[in-house]
């Protein structure tokens, strides 16, 4: 009864049309200086292709479907590898109506110059047999991908398209635009110069950049569906009160809102009837901003290089849930950030905190010698997540002191990489 069981469940396994082949694992990385490294390394490079090879040449073999294909590897190397890749992507895409999901992750640390930035030449390019798979509902690219010119002189007639990635790098296209795609719901691009999208079913839009130097011209007028915007590392965009009110005119529908390393005024007043969802990270010329969402049900603000704007919420809902999240490196923070939490108003809003201390902050300070004013009301927060990656126990001790004479944390969340016993 085992061998059958055991013979039935082998052929639905090397059957199942959903293939994903994972070539993150950290194991797979190499020592450059240790010759058994690097002949180790080959060694596992070469059997994660044959894998791959296997696996596809059986399924093209026996003519079995494959209805998503995802590929993540690590130690894309441009010189010996894009032949490989090639070859899989044509087996994939051969029979347009059977995969409904692609997905390819391509990165190889040595292929990157000093800059971080890729060399024109490490991109894989994408071949055009990808354009004849119609049937596709989902497509990610991201890493060292590039477009095949082929891509600019033909029109990309994924009619089936639900959910678009070109994400980390992934380039070749300085303009993107996105049209006709009657069903498409999700949209994530950073790269470009120059985006134009006019979907009118498109729900979920996320735009990067992965220069922030770099200017990005966006037209995403028509897209009235939208319901989420996550915008982030832009310069060319501004978000000032004006551009929050038309933001909120063009898209009445939005739930979410999420604003990334974005260029701001120093005072936002953020006022929408039908927002749930905020998020406010590294906008670092921010130095005031007050909420009037009454709907609003999630708000999390990351504070990047000490930034401790006031907040303040008006007309907000009991159910609000306020996330914080700052690092610790100096006693200074611990004085902003006892002052940002006496700041937010109204005193009933209980924000989570959560504080990151990095190995090597030694310049945590506390004198207890200095008496310090118990009469004072500390700041409440309902939990306190504490990530600690420092080895000096005196540096953690001096940091505990610091925290609870800033705040008082209702819960304590600990999550200690060295120094656990002495917080015990």
């Amino acid at each position: 009864m085992t061998s059958v069981l055991s013979k039935a469940w082998h052929e639905t396994w090397s059957t199942f049309p959903i293939l994903v082949f994972d070539g993150n694992s950290r194991d797979i990385f190499v020592d450059r200086g240790d010759p058994q490294s690097i002949q180790d390394h080959r060694r596992k490079v070469n059997s994660f292709l044959n894998s791959v090879d296997r696996t596809l040449v059986r399924f093209h073999h026996h003519g079995f479907p494959i209805k998503e294909f995802s590929l993540s590897m690590m130690f894309f190397h441009p010189q010996f590898m894009p032949y490989h890749i090639d070859r899989w992507m044509k087996i994939v895409s051969q029979r347009n109506d059977s995969i409904k999901v692609l997905k390819l992750e391509l990165d190889g640390i040595h292929c990157r110059l000093r800059s971080g930035r890729f060399k024109v030449d490490n991109y894989y390019y994408l071949p055009p047999d990808v354009l004849k798979a119609k049937s596709i509902t989902k497509l990610e690219l991201a890493g060292m991908i590039r477009m095949d010119k082929l891509f600019e002189n033909h029109r990309i007639g994924f009619s089936m398209l639900q959910i678009l990635s070109l994400s980390r790098n992934c380039s070749g296209l300085e303009k993107v635009k996105i049209h006709d795609l009657p069903k498409l719901k999700s949209v994530k691009v950073s790269g470009p110069s120059e985006i134009d999208v006019d979907v009118a079913s498109l729900e979920y839009l996320h735009i990067g950049n992965d220069d922030i130097k770099l200017p990005c011209n966006i037209n995403i007028d028509k897209c009235r569906n939208l319901k989420v915007f996550i915008l982030g590392a832009v310069s060319s965009v501004f978000v000032s009160n004006q551009w929050l009110l038309q933001t909120f005119d063009k898209f009445p529908f939005l739930e979410r809102l999420e604003l990334i390393g974005c260029v701001t005024s120093e005072s936002l007043k953020i006022s929408s009837f039908r927002l749930k969802v905020l998020s406010l990270e590294g906008c670092l010329e921010m130095k005031e901003a007050k909420i009037d969402e009454p709907n609003l049900e999630s708000f999390t603000y990351f504070g990047i290089d000490r930034t401790m704007p006031a907040i303040s919420f008006v007309n907000c809902s009991d159910q609000l849930e306020f996330d914080a999240k700052f690092s610790i490196r100096s006693c200074l923070d611990l004085e902003r950030l006892r002052a940002f939490l006496q700041n937010i108003e109204p005193r009933n809003v209980m924000p989570s905190l959560t504080l990151i201390m990095l190995h090597g902050s030694t310049e945590i300070a506390y004198n207890e010698d200095v008496p310090q004013d118990v009469g004072v009301n500390l700041p409440r927060i309902k939990q306190l997540d504490l990530r600690v990656s420092e080895e000096s126990q005196e540096v953690c001790v001096l940091l505990v002191n610091g925290l609870f004479w800033s705040l008082r944390p209702a819960v304590v969340s600990l999550k200690l990489k060295f120094c656990s016993k002495i917080f015990f």
